[in-house]
């Protein structure tokens, strides 16, 4: 029988209920790993144990708050017997204002939620690591941390934070065999797209497929980001397959960091040359 990459593996995801976070569960436990998940509400979470069986166990958790964070580590160390990896998912997106318009009472909410999570989350799990003496910390962070304007200037400014974050803690972890990377994903559409823009639950999926229809329209490869292509490039950070990998941010976005996709471009050059016509012989 062949040998699963996460074989004995014991790991922790952060906001795991659905969406990219749920696809990171699925992945670790097909092969072969035992995880911890956790989530803020009930019913997704339950849901997706009890589809993992005894692969998986739901925590309720938020992340924001320190004493969730230990309970949750503690739970996760009594269960797992260790800790080898840890994914730092959980982030609730501010809503996407201009900054003149930011609530100030609302944004250390904000900062908690995004940043402060990553940064409570490692602190939590690091000790059990250290006693390890090895171990991988991934961290979710956006392609918004890379471009400018894809996203709300917050947004972007804390996954900016989360990838600084990573190499911080990468050299301050790193003689104790703890791995430390970040994974930023580009497009991904997910129902909390569809819920951000006030669509009814009943319409997600249908509204998720709208949307990643528009979205592969900009984008080089030809189509929008699936939560398992993000999940595939965790595993990869979490498994042996990185083991000499530290301080990196792998960006998962179908080259939209890169430029634009054929059809941008064939766009930017009839706009280009519909603005020059009259100049034109």
């Amino acid at each position: 029988m062949t040998s699963r990459r996460l074989d004995g593996h014991g790991a922790v995801v952060t906001g795991a209920s659905t969406g990219i976070g749920a696809a990171i569960v699925r992945h670790f436990v097909a092969e072969g790993a035992r995880v911890v998940f956790c989530g803020r509400t009930e019913g997704p979470g339950r849901a997706l144990a009890d589809e993992l069986g005894s692969a998986a166990r739901f925590v309720i958790a938020d992340v924001t708050r320190p004493e969730d964070t230990l309970r949750l580590v503690e739970q996760a160390a009594a269960w797992l017997g260790r800790i080898d990896s840890l994914v730092n998912n959980a982030a609730a997106p501010p809503p996407d204002l201009p900054v003149e318009r930011i609530d100030a009472a609302a944004l250390p909410g904000y900062m908690a939620s995004v940043l402060g999570s990553t940064i409570l989350m490692t602190s939590a799990a690091v000790p059990a690591m250290q006693r390890q003496g090895r171990g991988s910390i991934v961290n979710i962070g956006s392609t918004a941390a890379h471009r400018a304007n894809s996203s709300s200037s917050v947004y972007s400014a804390l996954k900016a934070a989360v990838c600084h974050f990573t190499r911080c803690t990468a050299l301050e972890l790193a003689p104790y065999g703890i791995r430390v990377n970040t994974v930023s994903p580009g497009a991904v559409p997910t129902a909390i797209f569809a819920k951000k823009l006030g669509i009814a639950e009943r319409h997600h999926a249908a509204a998720v497929e709208r949307l990643a229809g528009v979205f592969g329209e900009h984008i080089p490869l030809g189509r929008a980001g699936r939560p398992e292509d993000i999940a595939e490039a965790v595993l990869m950070f979490a498994s042996g397959a990185s083991a000499f990998v530290t301080g990196q941010d792998l960006v998962v976005d179908g080259g939209l960091t890169a430029g634009l996709s054929a059809a941008g471009k064939r766009a930017q050059v009839e706009a280009i040359r519909a603005a020059l016509a009259t100049f034109m012989e």
